[in-house]
């Protein structure tokens, strides 16, 4: 629970807020060759160029994300099943919302603690090869805006989720993504990366083209949010949900260091009406509970 009821002002604006998480998004990923999408929006929204994830795997990440905790209270969240209080908060105030991932929910635990009460608005499940979930995702998304559109009264404001998988390992991409030369998907031998963390650099130039894929993804839904007349009203955080490492310091894939590498994530902030800008001092996915809320109108103190 909060420390306090939280409330909105009666001002308060109430935005549609849609989250997107990409698969081991380290910080370095985001440049014009691998995610000119992204970085495209960056140019025109807030870019965090020192931001880290609130853990070194996907369940810390989702968790410091939606709460506004730190990684380690992820265990008591999941064992009492607590839910994020500012949910209830916006579900009170008309939000609907749309939660789509492109892996089962039930692992790591998020269908038993941040949505546990939004079943009704999960998809994750795709019924497809794990290649094609991602674009699948999107084509999902994009339907729910043709719905909204078509509605008789103006829609009420959502909170979306969109999780993006095609860049954990193997690192899976279609053809058309292959912008590093030399690159290939397909199964990689973990005990080898094991004895020699140096060859993970070879894995990088796939994971650059499964980043690639997803990107092309962002555009279509960014796209789709413009072509509806609902970008302008519409938060947008894209974060990477932790880290990859490649060999830099030892190691290889994430959840076994707590280095930059496996923390330091790209994060792109879009808030309707805001200037673009660089922030470069430090940030977290801790911030983007409090950050949105105060933007929004809250009524309460950020150490609520």
């Amino acid at each position: 629970r909060s420390l306090h009821p939280l409330g909105l002002r009666p001002d308060a604006r109430k935005p549609n807020i849609l989250f997107i998480a990409v698969e081991g998004g380290r910080a370095d990923a985001l440049d014009d060759k691998t995610m000119p999408n992204l970085s495209q929006l960056g140019r025109d929204s807030f870019r965090l160029t020192k931001h880290f994830s609130s853990g070194n795997e996907t369940r810390f990440g989702i968790f410091g994300l939606f709460y506004g905790l730190p990684g380690n209270y992820w265990v008591r969240a999941l064992k009492q099943q607590i839910t994020p209080p500012w949910f209830d908060l916006l579900a009170g105030n008309g939000y609907e919302f749309k939660i789509l991932s492109c892996t089962d929910l039930n692992f790591p635990g998020f269908r038993q603690t941040c949505f546990l009460k939004l079943a009704p608005a999960i998809t994750d499940n795709w019924h497809s090869p794990h290649l094609d979930r991602d674009r699948l995702m999107t084509d999902g998304f994009l339907a729910y805006l043709a719905e909204r559109a078509g509605r008789p009264a103006p829609p009420s404001p959502f909170l979306g989720f969109l999780s993006f998988d095609a860049s954990h390992q193997p690192y899976e991409y279609p053809p058309e993504d292959s912008i590093n030369e030399g690159a290939k998907s397909g199964e990689i031998n973990y005990l080898k990366l094991a004895m020699s963390p140096a060859g993970a650099k070879a894995l990088k130039g796939s994971y650059l083209n499964s980043l690639h894929y997803i990107d092309r993804q962002i555009g279509r839904v960014v796209k789709a949010l413009q072509d509806r007349g609902e970008y302008e009203h519409t938060i947008i955080v894209v974060v990477g949900d932790h880290g990859e490492e490649f060999g830099e310091l030892g190691r290889c894939g994430h959840g076994n260091s707590f280095n930059r590498f496996q923390t330091h994530t790209f994060a792109v902030l879009h808030l309707p009406g805001e200037a673009p800008r660089v922030i470069n001092h430090l940030t977290s996915h801790v911030d983007f509970v409090p950050s949105v809320l105060t933007w929004m109108g809250i009524t309460n103190a950020p150490g609520d």
